[in-house]
């Protein structure tokens, strides 16, 4: 067995997008102040963390403690993020049927425009790199697997979480309309170098050596061609190290010379660390134009006026690349954005809300239409009334104006249609 087949330092943290009872808003955890508190930066680390990353973008992702004098837009006033408070009563470290580890905490995300994230972060430590790969792989499925290694104490953890969605009795069932977890991964080994093979291996949740394993059959074993593709466009680093690889369903750090060690995993992003303030932000977006598209996608009656608002929101603090002094968060969140594909997203979503709005203006032009050949044919048919009344005075009633006006009607219609086929 190599040293890095039990890494000295193991976390990941668990995102999806809750699937939230209607009408569910922060109330419901202000209420509950004995099981969720409120997470807010301190002045502290407000001033730390201001010295790194554009205020904007601070103000974006997190809560500032009130004393702290920056302005901030009313209309993110929905971003906020509450932990959970764990009962006493539950041991968080035994949670998983025959997997030792530690739920270290359990997060609530609230976002503009209704995106509402939780994160779950989990600290093994120690496992074998198999282990690993394997519970990690099963935690990407979580509501397929739940049964397999949750526990009565995992549900009695999760309770509280569970109690926020529309089936509060299902810790299986905690993300939003099947969409899947998402992870962030750090990988801490005691080796002398960055093993690429053990990057992917570790990313795709694969067993640890099938990339050098001789046997071509091999389960999980990726094309040779496939594996350097990968590597090639979706792997990050700027020092020796450490190395990420971005991929759609996890982003993953693997280090090593004790980045990690007597350490925990930062919650605001300092060095390596970049879950809360890069991550977190890629999903909010990915989640918000995930939930659009679906929406152009399914139905037609989407208003336009709100989703302009939303859009436009979304532009100004979220669909933006340059956001720290510092090139590596940006260098890190373009290889975020690009291993989850956000530009497609986004392009799709600019793409329906042009052709939204296009046929939108196409209708009121219609109508536009519609009225003026309406408001000419009732013109010219009065007109042709009054003078054959005048003629005919004998005929003026009401029989002759209800047969001028189907003869009105019938030619708009025809004249509509004849213009329609045009």
């Amino acid at each position: 067995m190599k040293v890095s087949d039990t890494p000295s330092f193991s976390r990941t943290c668990l995102v999806g997008q809750l699937n939230v009872r209607d009408g569910f808003d922060c109330g419901k955890l202000e209420e509950n102040p004995k099981l969720w508190r409120r997470s807010l930066l301190t002045e502290k680390e407000f001033r730390k963390l201001d010295k790194k990353y554009y205020t904007a973008h601070l103000l974006s992702m997190a809560e500032v403690v009130r004393d702290v004098k920056v302005e901030r837009p009313c209309d993110l006033s929905a971003v906020r993020r509450y932990d959970m408070i764990f009962p006493e009563e539950v041991d968080s470290g035994d949670l998983f049927k025959d997997y030792p580890c530690r739920i270290e905490r359990v997060s609530v995300w609230f976002f503009p425009c209704e995106v509402i994230l939780f994160s779950i972060e989990i600290d093994d430590s120690g496992r074998p790199l198999n282990d690993i790969t394997l519970m990690h792989g099963s935690w990407k499925e979580w509501d397929d697997n739940y049964a397999d290694f949750g526990t009565k104490s995992l549900d009695n953890l999760l309770k509280p979480l569970s109690d926020l969605t529309k089936a509060p009795d299902k810790p299986d069932n905690l993300c939003f309309q099947n969409t899947k977890m998402r992870q962030y991964q750090v990988v801490q080994c005691d080796d002398d170098r960055i093993d690429d093979e053990l990057l992917y291996e570790v990313a795709t949740f694969s067993k640890i050596g099938v990339i050098g394993d001789p046997n071509q059959c091999a389960r999980g074993k990726p094309s040779q061609d496939y594996y350097e593709h990968i590597m090639a466009e979706n792997s990050v680093s700027a020092f020796s190290n450490w190395k990420a690889l971005a991929l759609n369903d996890s982003f993953t750090v693997l280090a090593i010379d004790g980045i990690y060690s007597d350490s925990e995993l930062d919650s605001h992003g300092d060095g390596y660390r970049y879950f809360e303030m890069l991550y977190m932000r890629c999903l909010v977006q990915e989640f918000y134009c995930f939930s659009r598209n679906n929406g152009y996608r399914e139905k037609s009656d989407v208003d336009l006026f709100a989703e302009e608002h939303n859009i436009e929101l979304m532009e100004k603090y979220y669909f933006y690349d340059d956001f720290s002094y510092d090139f590596l968060p940006n260098m890190m969140y373009q290889a975020m954005v690009k291993g989850l594909g956000l530009q497609g997203d986004r392009e799709e979503l600019t793409l329906h809300v042009k052709q939204a709005l296009r046929e939108k203006r196409r209708r009121n032009n219609e109508i536009v239409v519609n009225s003026v050949k309406i408001f000419a044919v009732i013109t010219v048919f009065w007109t042709l009334y009054t003078m054959f009344t005048t003629i005919f005075e004998c005929l003026r009633g009401s029989v002759t104006a209800a047969i001028f006006t189907v003869l009105a009607f019938v030619t708009w219609l025809k004249f509509h249609n004849l213009t329609r086929e045009k």
